[in-house]
């Protein structure tokens, strides 16, 4: 049966230009998503912010990142019901 899980990823190595011209390489991202197990849910997550980051204009083209860029899980755990009904879902990048 599929649980809601909460995956924390780390992206590093990306280079996202900020409009003050600084350069950051580095970000997280939490996405929230339903899976039969951690493994699974990792899978999914990494798979949403691939696909968010080959929409994003910030990141640029993908094929422009270099290869060192990566994606990497930091943590995965289970939300209850109960903080699934009163949270939002988290979005969006955090840039370090």
């Amino acid at each position: 049966m599929a649980q809601t899980y909460e995956v924390i990823i780390h992206g590093s190595g990306f280079h996202v230009q900020t409009d003050e011209g600084a350069v950051l390489s580095g970000f997280y991202a939490t996405r929230r998503v339903r899976a039969d197990d951690p493994f699974e849910a990792n899978a999914h997550a990494i798979a949403m912010v691939q696909k968010e980051l080959t929409a994003e204009e910030q990141f640029g083209r993908p094929e422009a990142q270099p290869e060192g860029a990566s994606l990497l899980v930091e943590e995965c755990y289970r939300v209850g019901w109960f903080m699934r009904l009163l949270t939002k879902a988290p979005q969006g990048f955090e840039f370090c």
